[in-house]
Formats: C-alpha cells, structure tokens, sequence
C-alpha cells in the first residue's frame, strides 16, 4: 500500500504557509520601516493629538503617553493622525511661503512639537495595530492621510 496523500499534503501546504507568512512579514517589516524613516533628512520630530502641543518640554512625555493610552484602535489611530495633520496644515496655512513661515520662531516652534506627536503616533500605531492601518474603512481613512502629508510636503513640511 502506499503512503496516504493526507500527511504529505498538509506538510506541502504548512510549508508553503509558512514560506508565504515570513514573505508577508518581512514586507510588512520593511514597509513599516520606510514609513517611519523617509522623513529627507529633515531634523522635524513626531506628533501625536493637536490639542497637547502648548505642553513644556518637561510635560511632554507625560502628554504624549496620555494621549497614546487613549488610543485603543486603527480607527482612533486614524482619527489623531487627521487631527494632527490638519493642525499642521492650518498652523502652516497661516503664511504666504516657506520663508515667511521660517522667520516665526514660535511658529516653527509650534510645528515642531506637532511634528514630535505625529512621529510617535506613527510609531504607536504601526506597533499596536500594523497591516490595519493599511486597509481601508468607515472609520480609518490612509488616503486622506496621505492625502493631508503630501500637502503638508507640498507647503515644505516634511512629515
């Protein structure tokens, strides 16, 4: 008698899985990896929620985790990462061009606690909820926040 194609099939297919789920996170990996390193050089830091950024150097930390902590899904990760983005697009908004914008200290100042947020919130978000950031629905909207940073580029923020 022969040897039954029961065993040696499901050896094939876990391979073949297993083959499969290291591609898939490697990808995962890598592409995670890009997003959080392709900020062109620039020295900006990450944001998180628009309404802490007239926090003290001293109180960031604690502002930042508080605001973290209240974060529980893709869909809250989404709805910060919007809020933030727009209160950089309206604080940018604000000047005519580049240079005007550069010679308001308190303005660059601002940005760039706003800019702190959002870098950790990317780094939360993409490390508690990973490929569903990715995938489109009602309530998590990665288009419109891409939309929202390549106008942010366009105004010569880097995000």
């Amino acid at each position: 008698m022969g040897i039954s194609a029961g065993p040696l099939a499901f050896y094939f297919n876990s391979v073949r899985d297993q083959k499969l789920k290291k591609i898939l996170y490697s990808g995962l990996i890598f592409f995670c990896l890009m997003l959080l390193q392709c900020s062109d050089g620039s020295d900006h830091k990450p944001d998180a929620k628009p309404e802490a950024v007239k926090t003290k150097s001293s109180s960031r930390s604690k502002t930042l985790s508080k605001d973290m902590a209240e974060i529980k899904s893709a869909c809250d990760c989404s709805e910060y990462a919007i809020a933030t983005l727009d209160n950089a697009l309206a604080l940018r908004s604000e000047y005519q061009d580049v240079n005007e914008y550069e010679k308001d200290s308190a303005a660059v100042k601002k940005m760039d606690e706003i800019l702190v947020k959002w870098h950790a919130l990317q780094k939360h978000c993409l490390l508690n909820y990973g490929t569903q950031l990715f995938v489109e629905t009602e309530c998590n909207q990665p288009q419109v926040i891409a939309d929202k940073r390549k106008a942010l580029k366009a105004l010569g923020i880097k995000t």
